[in-house]
């Protein structure tokens, strides 16, 4: 593993922040005729398969602006149609039938007008398939062709908390063939960044993937720790939150130095920006260790884990209509 220093890290996600907001003033200005400069951004650039999602929207422009579209297009939706200044709305986009569908809604903004056309595939036979509703959340990655192809389960775990309440604890792509998860998304909002509980250290295999459990014994010997990939420490708001964080689909082979050292670092300045609602609405979280064939080191254990080569963690901080992102790569 290559020592990355945590200061700059974090000095690089500070400029990142400010250049964020920088960039989105230099995209608009007032035109000499007394129009309204305005550019948007289009997630996915307006083409989109059967199974709809949520996309955002990036709109760049000074003072108000709406956003108009056919009544009877009633296939999408926006998290608002109108606001002001510089701003993010999330596209939402339903799941389509047997008929191919297009439609056009316009952005303004004083005199200046933007029409955009967006199409949606129509269901793909072949593809006899039909995610869970989880899969359609913010943080959730793209599925892979190998979930499709029986090759991968997308799986969700939900948890009760101390009010009797179930909600969505994590979610992730589990890898048959790798024995490994492709990724694990989950989310900090006032509810689970609570902390009413501790570490449990309830080593299980997943209910959910029984048959491809991975267990302590892979582990033994082989020069690695077994590493949470959400950590154990991110899900104190009940004891069954914590517990699932213990489940072998959310471990990864991990050398101790990089374990208990920048890995176990960033972690906890992850999880204090979760636990910070005055940074955060909700703070989306995605995590993991590459499984494609080029991208991992070798095997460990009878079930033949895959040791990743490259670990990462992805970022998305909402606080009302504002959004911020930042990414980290290790290897």
């Amino acid at each position: 593993m290559k020592k990355i220093h945590f200061g700059l890290l974090l000095f690089l996600f500070s400029v990142l922040l400010f250049n964020a907001c920088d960039s989105e003033s230099n995209n608009v200005d007032i035109g000499g005729n007394g129009s309204v400069a305005l550019k948007v951004e289009l997630e996915g650039g307006g083409k989109y398969n059967y199974q709809g999602g949520q996309f955002f929207v990036r709109i760049f422009t000074t003072g108000n602006w709406s956003i108009e579209k056919p009544a009877s297009d009633n296939w999408y939706t926006f998290s608002t149609t109108s606001g002001r200044d510089n701003g993010t709305v999330v596209l939402k986009v339903t799941e389509n039938g047997n008929e191919s569908r297009s439609s056009k809604f316009t952005i303004i903004a004083g005199s200046t007008k933007k029409s955009i056309e967006i199409t949606q595939d129509k269901f793909d036979e072949e593809l006899l398939y039909y995610p869970k509703k989880e899969a359609y959340r913010i943080e959730i990655p793209r599925l892979s062709k190998d979930v499709v192809d029986d090759k991968a389960a997308f799986v969700a775990h939900y948890a009760s908390d101390n009010y009797g309440d179930t909600r969505l604890n994590f979610s992730l792509e589990y890898n048959y063939a790798s024995r490994h998860s492709r990724w694990v998304a989950f989310t900090f909002y006032d509810k689970t960044a609570e902390s009413n509980t501790s570490r449990s250290d309830a080593w299980s295999y997943d209910p959910q993937l029984i048959e491809w459990t991975n267990n302590e014994t892979d582990y033994r010997g082989s020069g690695y720790d077994r590493g949470h990939i959400m950590a154990s420490a991110d899900r104190l708001y009940s004891r069954t939150a914590n517990e699932q964080t213990f489940y072998y689909s959310n471990i990864t082979p991990q050398v101790n130095s990089f374990n208990s050292g920048i890995w176990l670092e960033l972690e906890g300045v992850v999880r204090g920006w979760g636990k910070n609602n005055s940074f955060r609405d909700t703070l989306y979280v995605v995590k993991g260790g590459t499984i494609r064939e080029d991208q991992v080191l070798h095997t460990i254990g009878k079930s033949e884990i895959v040791v990743p080569k490259y670990n990462y963690m992805a970022v998305l901080s909402k606080k009302g209509d504002n959004y911020k992102s930042i990414g980290f790569w290790f290897e």
